[in-house]
């Protein structure tokens, strides 16, 4: 049986089980509480908390979430989530608000090109992944004695 009949199969469940949120419910209640961050202009920290809580619900096949790990060797550099897929690799998520500068409109092209935010949010993670390459031991060390499981989130 393949992921998309597997969810079809769970939905047809659900349905016939009022007490289980159906996944369109859940992803109706995550953008009625994404709209409203944003009519708020809520700051990092609050799509930070936002994104822990509901990130296994967003992006499907994490296992692990690790906020806020120390990646700095000189310096003190915490990347906002190191997540681990079921796979065992490892991804950085890092949190930019909605209003960060990353494309911009190129008008005389009738297109999209970096705004001034991707260049230093690349920069920032190409740090980040170059400190985790070094330190891959230390890292791995780290983490599997601070598991958080996607459950307990």
């Amino acid at each position: 049986m393949d992921a998309y009949t597997d969810k079809l199969s769970n939905l047809s469940e659900r349905i016939g089980n009022p007490t289980k949120e159906t996944p369109e419910a859940v992803y109706s209640e995550l953008s009625v509480q994404i709209e409203n961050a944003l009519n708020a202009s809520q700051g990092e920290s609050w799509w930070q908390t936002f994104l822990k809580k509901n990130i296994a619900k967003i992006l499907q096949g994490y296992v692990r979430c690790f906020p806020k790990i120390n990646v700095g060797i000189e310096t003190t550099k915490y990347l906002d989530f190191l997540l681990e897929t079921q796979d065992g690799y490892l991804d950085v998520l890092e949190i930019k608000k909605p209003d960060a500068p990353l494309l911009r409109k190129d008008r005389s092209h009738e297109n999209y090109c970096l705004g001034q935010g991707m260049p230093e949010a690349i920069s920032q993670i190409e740090h980040y992944l170059k400190n985790i390459q070094e330190h891959s031991f230390e890292l791995r060390s780290f983490l599997q004695e601070n598991t958080i499981l996607m459950q307990e989130l």
